[in-house]
């Protein structure tokens, strides 16, 4: 199987009078984008880097993330995509990943230069805009005197690709270090099972240095010789906008964005086929409401950044299952095991274990960390659900998330679903807190929708066919539930608040 950047090429080459990118008012034809790529290639290798070495990529949704992106792949280097919404851990990514150079956008420039000092190895620092550091050299500039670079396979299917930094699983950040053949199989598979074609025009919403957003959004899309509409940052009113005049017909988001998409101020529009929704369950009653205002289908999926990152999804034109995140795409293979190991049956709850051509290779300098999820070819995700008769899917919790409460377990989601019920709830979020009797107690954060008024008492009532041991003992009524950018609520914080207004309590008694 090619490598990303033989397939990109494919496209430049087989699309080169189409529109490969939109921002704004500026559209981009592939030939011109792949000219971009190869300028960008040169100069890299111009400042000496090399197959193998890392380059960062601190950018927001602007045409040069990709060309950055495919313009280091394209001399064999690997690319290092960073959250530019949280620069506090920038010096240990860098550090990690002994990046030979950074490419930022200018608004970042202190963060960059404060992280460099930190360092003790050189680092080639790029940057994007027109106010740049002294002594940095400009990524416009770049491309501008250099000539396009000669295509040749610099790397191999089997070879390095990326590093992407993830917590989901250990809980600090790890680099996943990525193969080509693994993101390859994974936009492929994307494009070949959600029928993207080079019709399609792509709403790129999501940050593109989240893995879901390159493999589903940039590379599903530029393999397929479609169309990609990127937005940096939006309003209610831009969204709307973009959604009348270059109407998309594909997404993936998160669940924030579905919501903010059902606001009365965003136009109708029937040219989605599908939206993906990746990251976190949007409640059922906002998925149909979405449905029916956008004439389309949403689609749940399934996968994390270590497995490329997609592992299971709804198919196109497949029933819906209440609940469930799909079956497994083309060539995964999913197994629900016990504490000890054991496959389970069907419909039997467990840590759900994957084996992907997707897979990583490893984490980067993490030996241990490896060898502790990585078994014989399969990954532990992280996360526990189990499989129905039909091979369908179902996400119970991340496994770090589950409460031991008198002994037993209580699944979060569970209780958040009885609390969904309540027509004036719009989010909620249950966590367990240290308990010296019982283990743990359950205490709901929840936000009301505006206007209502809802008691606790109300809410507690919908937690009747629960057994005791599930029902919050605590309830309380917030503004927002703090999430991830990708729409993932931030459990361990709300444990840390709870944990830490019981012992304040404590001491005032």
């Amino acid at each position: 199987m090619p490598t990303l950047v033989s397939h990109f090429n494919q496209s430049i080459n087989k699309y080169s009078d189409k529109t490969a990118l939109i921002f704004g008012d500026t559209s981009i034809s592939y030939e011109r984008l792949g000219e971009a790529v190869k300028r960008l290639a040169r100069a890299l290798q111009n400042l000496g880097v090399e197959k193998g070495d890392c380059v960062a990529v601190m950018l927001p949704n602007l045409p040069h993330f990709p060309i950055s992106y495919y313009a280091i792949l394209e001399i064999g280097a690997v690319v290092v995509p960073l959250n530019f919404l949280s620069s506090t851990d920038l010096d240990y990514f860098l550090k990690d990943c002994n990046a030979k150079a950074i490419i930022a956008w200018s608004g970042f420039a202190d963060a960059v230069l404060s992280a460099k000092e930190r360092l003790n190895s050189p680092l080639e620092l790029i940057f994007l805009g027109s106010d740049i550091p002294q002594d940095t050299r400009s990524l416009t500039q770049l491309m501008q005197e250099n000539e396009p670079i000669e295509y040749f396979e610099a790397a191999k299917e089997n070879e390095l690709a990326a590093i992407l930094y993830t917590a989901g699983i250990s809980g600090q950040p790890h680099g996943a270090e990525m193969e080509h053949i693994a993101l390859v199989s994974n936009a492929l598979l994307c494009k070949e099972m959600l029928n993207i074609t080079d019709r399609d025009i792509s709403l790129g919403i999501l940050p593109l240095y989240h893995p879901v957003a390159q493999t589903f959004s940039m590379n599903a899309t530029f393999f397929s010789g479609g169309t990609l509409v990127l937005l940096s940052r939006y309003t209610i009113v831009q969204l709307s906008q973009t959604l009348q005049t270059h109407a998309p017909t594909v997404m993936v988001a998160v669940p924030f964005i579905f919501q903010e998409l059902l606001k009365e101020a965003v136009a109708k529009t029937d040219s989605f086929k599908f939206s993906l929704c990746y990251g976190a369950t949007l409640p059922e009653e906002e998925a149909l409401r979405f449905e029916q205002k956008f004439n389309t289908r949403v689609l749940p999926a399934y996968g994390f950044t270590e497995a490329g990152p997609f592992v299971s999804l709804q198919r196109y034109g497949d029933e819906p299952k209440p609940g469930s995140v799909g079956l497994p795409i083309i060539g995964v293979e999913l197994q629900i095991r016990d504490e000890k190991g054991n496959q389970l049956f069907p419909n039997k709850i467990g840590e759900i274990w994957v084996k992907s051509p997707g897979i990583m290779r490893g984490y980067h300098n993490r030996p241990k960390e490896s060898a502790l999820y990585l078994k014989d070819g399969w990954m532990f995700s992280g996360d526990i659900g189990f499989l129905d008769m039909e091979y369908n899917l179902y996400i119970k919790e991340r496994q770090e998330e589950i409460i031991s409460r008198g002994g037993f377990s209580v699944y979060p989601s569970e209780v958040e679903a009885c609390f969904y019920r309540h027509i004036g709830v719009s989010d909620v979020a249950v966590v367990g807190v240290i308990n010296s009797t019982m283990g743990s107690e359950l205490k709901a954060y929840v936000v009301l929708k505006p206007g209502q008024q809802v008691s606790k008492e109300e809410l507690l009532n919908l937690c009747d066919a629960l057994p005791a041991y599930m029902v919050p003992k605590h309830i309380e009524f917030v503004s927002s539930i703090p999430k991830t950018k990708t729409g993932r609520k931030l459990k361990r914080l709300l444990r840390s608040i709870a944990e830490t207004a019981i012992l304040q309590d404590k001491r005032k008694k």
